[in-house]
């Protein structure tokens, strides 16, 4: 897979704040990050996570009543493309 990431992105800083303190407390590995610059047409904040972890964390964003943009992978000076196995 090289080095791309699956982030989530999200429509709002709150809510990005927000599933980061509820996968946080729930102990679900992942890390918040600024959202990467060929991506700045979001709201600032990304959350990078395991793709293995997809169901668990769409499942507490929605118990969270989280919007988020979208999953999607990410490299580098590439453009992103939404993760496919991910309904949004």
């Amino acid at each position: 897979m090289g080095n791309k990431k699956l982030l989530i992105l999200f429509t709002s800083y709150y809510f990005g704040d927000k599933t980061d303190k509820l996968l946080t407390q729930k102990k679900v590995s992942h890390q918040l990050m600024a959202t990467p610059p060929e991506l700045d047409n979001r709201c600032g904040l990304a959350i990078e996570i395991n793709p293995s972890l997809v169901g668990q964390v769409r499942e507490i964003m929605e118990e969270g009543l989280i919007s988020g943009s979208g999953f999607f992978w990410y490299e580098k000076g590439k453009i992103a493309l939404p993760y496919k196995d991910c309904k949004e």
